[in-house]
């Protein structure tokens, strides 16, 4: 009997060790929209990456390549067409056809009441057409190098199975027209989403037969839950806690690049602005940060390299321009200034507010490592230059409905880039033009025509050269105009156990398929 239950228990053993190399618990920062059109950020894109799939994807050297299309080609200067895969089948068993391709296209433009929506990645895109059952036409209205890029972060779903469906729909139904390496096996808004291998995709399959996103918004847990070993994974680890995981034995960290520039946005809205006031609190007859020397005041008042040292406690870069070094624009010339709180001062003084002004600053405390942190230290930074500030920080969901309605002086935000593009450009800085494709998150209402036009010219040019000059001068000119306030370049951040391998995605996605067991 004594040698069963040593067997008995050898096999329990056995078996808890099997499904632990088969099943990875990861700790998420973003509580996922199962709607793959809905709020484009990417902690929502890596969630939708793992049920679903796009046109093209980047590989994990930031290159362009197909996915779903097994090819795509440049026609004409305003056409591309991609041709479809013939082995990716729905769970109907139906094959991709380029009608769902043109379907999906088209619910991202018309999807109602999204605050991020997707469109920013249909810029310039006029039409989508069927050619064929496996043939999609996609028309510009003018030359668009970047549309394979674009369309890596648009999710392509079923028709049969999504169409008249809502957001709500796809959180109720969760897995609605899944065909991706995983599909859902449950889904808990706020607490966890549980993924099981799609033994039917197309693609290489993932090596993990199960997958737990627990959602976990708040830092300190997530780094305690790898401690507790109640997790594989966690992702955003907090810069302040890497240097106690690095000296913890069963612990890995991966540190990556990261493509994401965190800014401050202005509010350039004309007239009264709530979130700008005078000393008794009223709003302001007219909004001071449409004048470029208080835009000068508040960039001379932050201290980035302060940031970067003290709060990201060097895991990050500074921003010295829109561009980082290797994207299309960079300028070695342009420098970021030391801050300078007394020259703020003078600033603001002779842009008529000697006494300063009341400022509020909305950030995300749930969104980027240290969010909170640094909306804080900015804070701080403006009150010693003589301003008001007010620091308002909130869930991201509901920073970005206040940044819509305008709510806001400065308001941080997070720009990443897919390629070597610098998103910020198209993104936040040129106007507000939907059809088009631009202006998705410029929340501040900065208009340049001037600007816009140099920001256009440079995305239509499919000149490498010509093209990377127009971006240096419209990357020049948003130094200049101080059309937003970048801040830094974040590093991905992502830790383990030690067991396991972990390859960064500059884009900061957290994508399971890259966690793998270490060699023995």
């Amino acid at each position: 009997m004594k040698t069963l239950s040593i067997l008995a228990a050898a096999l329990l053993l056995a078996g808890a060790a099997s499904a632990r190399t088969q099943e990875l618990v990861v700790g998420s920062q973003g509580d996922p929209s199962l709607d793959p059109h809905y709020m484009y950020i990417g902690t929502n894109v890596a969630f939708w990456r793992h049920i679903y799939g796009s046109l093209t994807m980047h590989d994990e050297e930031g290159r362009i390549g197909p996915s779903l299309a097994e090819s795509y080609k440049l026609v004409d200067d305003h056409t591309w067409e991609f041709r479809l895969r013939d082995d990716v089948k729905f769970e109907d068993g139906s094959t991709l056809s380029a009608e769902d391709v043109v379907y999906s296209l088209n619910r991202v433009k018309s999807l109602p009441g999204n605050p991020s929506p997707y469109t920013v990645r249909l810029e310039s895109i006029t039409k989508f057409e069927a050619v064929g059952p496996s043939t999609v036409r996609i028309t510009t209205d003018a030359p668009n190098p970047y549309v394979p890029d674009n369309l890596s972060q648009v999710a392509i779903v079923p028709q049969k199975a999504t169409d008249g469906k809502s957001t709500g729909d796809f959180t109720s139904e969760a897995g609605i027209g899944e065909y991706g390496p995983y599909r859902v096996s449950s889904f808990s808004p706020g607490d966890r989403l549980v993924l099981e291998r799609n033994e039917d995709y197309w693609g290489e399959k993932p090596h993990w037969k199960r997958v737990t996103f627990r959602i976990m918004p708040n830092d300190a847990s997530r780094v305690a839950a790898l401690l507790a070993k109640d997790v594989d994974l966690i992702d955003f680890v907090p810069p302040s806690d890497v240097k106690r995981l690095l000296e913890t034995p069963d612990v890995a960290v991966h540190d990556g690049p990261s493509t994401r520039m965190i800014v401050l946005q202005l509010n350039f809205r004309d007239g009264k602005v709530g979130a700008l006031t005078d000393a008794s609190g009223r709003p302001l007859e007219q909004n001071p940060l449409k004048d470029l020397r208080v835009r000068q005041a508040i960039s001379k008042a932050v201290d980035r390299k302060a940031i970067v040292e003290r709060i990201m406690n060097g895991a990050a870069d500074v921003a010295t321009q829109v561009a980082m070094p290797g994207m299309e624009g960079y300028d070695s010339d342009l420098t970021m200034e030391a801050a300078d709180p007394n020259g703020a001062r003078v600033l603001l003084a002779e842009a008529g507010y000697p006494e300063g002004f009341g400022i509020s600053i909305a950030c995300s405390n749930n969104r980027y490592p240290n969010d909170a942190r640094v909306c804080q230290a900015v804070g701080q930074m403006l009150a010693r230059a003589g301003l008001q500030p007010k620091v308002e920080t909130q869930p991201m969901s509901v920073l970005l409905k206040a940044m819509q309605g305008g709510d806001f002086g400065l308001a941080m935000l997070g720009m990443g880039a897919q390629g070597t593009r610098p998103q910020t450009l198209g993104h936040i800085v040129h106007s507000v033009d939907r059809d088009a494709g631009y202006g998705g998150y410029n929340f501040g209402g900065y208009v340049n025509p001037a600007l816009d036009k140099n920001i256009a010219d440079a995305v239509v040019t499919l000149d490498g050269d010509q093209r990377d000059q127009l971006m240096r001068e419209a990357v020049k000119r948003t130094a200049e105009e101080v059309v937003v306030l970048p801040l830094y370049f974040q590093r991905v951040l992502t830790a383990s156990r030690a067991d396991l391998t972990y390859t960064t995605d500059p884009t900061e996605e957290t994508l399971t398929w890259r966690a793998k067991p270490a060699s023995k």
